[in-house]
């Protein structure tokens, strides 16, 4: 077993993870900064008390200050679509928690053999987002028609999908790659603060934009405004591009292209927001800027443009892979739901079930229930190899 010292580095991990400043949790638990500050760095450790106290604060289990991670976990790159709006303090609670995603990922993918990552790497191609959106189509051989569900599309392709609230409503996803010790791992993030099937769709094609055509080993925390905005047109214009190929939603567009109640049609079809779709029209020569903002004057008056006619009708499948996988180990019986948990500490990454299962997207209770069933989507088999560290570490 490890030997149990307090890890500040875990204390950081966690105060940000809740989003918290250390001038925050230091009143939270009537402290001063400096400890807070000395308790991170090492350079002065808590009696038992004030452990207590900061794992209540900060919702982790006590022993998760007390141990150090046994896998390698190293955070990379992050693409914010409100990078410019939203502050660091909350993209960093994001960056955290995604950190601890991968984390449980890589236990699981120690029993369960995840689909292989599969998307290719345009980011040195130097074409167009419009060309680059219909390559890999052309790679996942789709064709051109209209993509119904497009999460389980990417999972069935090795990305962790996942979706949870977030602290502010100006986080609408984000895409993630962390670096474990024998992979990389790409995860796109949902906020599950908006739940139209428009806006998922559209935001998952825009964070795929990212992952195939920009760069991850810089640091796009440093990227100048101008840089980031271009970036975030290209990835904007690729998923407009991947999720209405020009070829045949043209055919569909150009039978009414100024008729708002036709685009209400072809949101059905399409699974795309109607105001998406005008401009993808706009951009595609079909209608003119004078006719696009007519329209979208309109729309605003039928208050089309935060509520627009289907949003609470249309439905896309949502993030099942580490929910299907988990289930698998539960249906297998190589843990059941308090063992998994305890195999989380074995790891070193003790937390509560209630936690794990926000994480992964799992129906509360999940963890204490293990008789409860979820539908399977993607398939998944076991490796040969089974891990022997539960039994010889509890």
């Amino acid at each position: 077993m490890q030997k149990k010292i307090f890890n500040g580095e875990r204390l950081k991990s966690a105060r940000q993870y809740r989003g918290l400043t250390t001038d925050e949790l230091a009143k939270n638990i009537n402290a001063s900064k400096q400890s807070i500050s000395q308790y991170e760095t090492g350079n002065k450790n808590p009696d038992f008390a004030r452990i207590a106290q900061i794992a209540t604060a900060l919702e982790f289990p006590t022993e998760y200050f007390m141990l150090r991670p046994r896998l390698s976990i190293t955070p990379q790159s992050t693409y914010f679509r409100a990078q410019l709006t939203t502050s660091k303090k909350y993209r960093t609670e994001q960056i955290r928690k995604m950190e601890h995603l991968a984390y449980i990922y890589k236990i699981i993918a120690d029993y369960v053999e995840f689909p292989a990552y599969g998307l290719p790497d345009l980011s040195s191609h130097g074409e167009t987002p419009e060309y680059l959106a219909q390559l890999v189509r052309n790679h996942l051989k789709i064709g051109n028609k209209p993509i119904q569900d497009i999460i389980p599309l990417l999972e069935e392709r090795g990305v962790i999908i996942t979706s949870f609230l977030t602290g502010t409503d100006k986080i609408d996803a984000f895409s993630h790659r962390v670096k474990t010790e024998d992979d990389d791992v790409y995860i796109i993030a949902l906020s599950s603060n908006k739940e139209s099937a428009t806006r998922k769709h559209f935001d998952v094609a825009h964070e795929l934009g990212h992952i195939i055509m920009h760069g991850w080993s810089e640091d796009v925390e440093a990227l100048g405004r101008e840089e980031f905005r271009i970036r975030e047109k290209e990835a904007n214009d690729f998923a407009a591009a991947f999720l209405l190929p020009r070829e045949t939603f043209l055919l569909d567009v150009v039978a009414h292209p100024i008729d708002i109640d036709y685009y209400i049609q072809l949101k059905k079809k399409w699974k795309v927001s109607m105001s998406a779709m005008m401009m993808r029209a706009y951009h595609l020569e079909v209608i003119t800027y004078n006719q696009y903002q007519y329209m979208m004057k309109t729309m605003q008056k039928k208050g089309y443009r935060v509520h627009e006619p289907l949003d609470d009708k249309l439905v896309t499948a949502p993030p099942s892979m580490l929910k299907n996988a988990l289930e698998l180990l539960f249906d297998e019986n190589i843990f059941d739901a308090k063992e998994f948990m305890q195999e989380l500490v074995v790891q070193g990454l003790p937390m509560h079930s209630l936690e794990v299962e926000i994480l992964l997207g799992l129906v509360e209770d999940y963890l204490r229930i293990p008789d409860e069933k979820l539908a399977k989507i993607i398939p998944f088999n076991l490796k040969t190899r089974q891990s022997t560290n539960l039994k010889e570490e509890s």
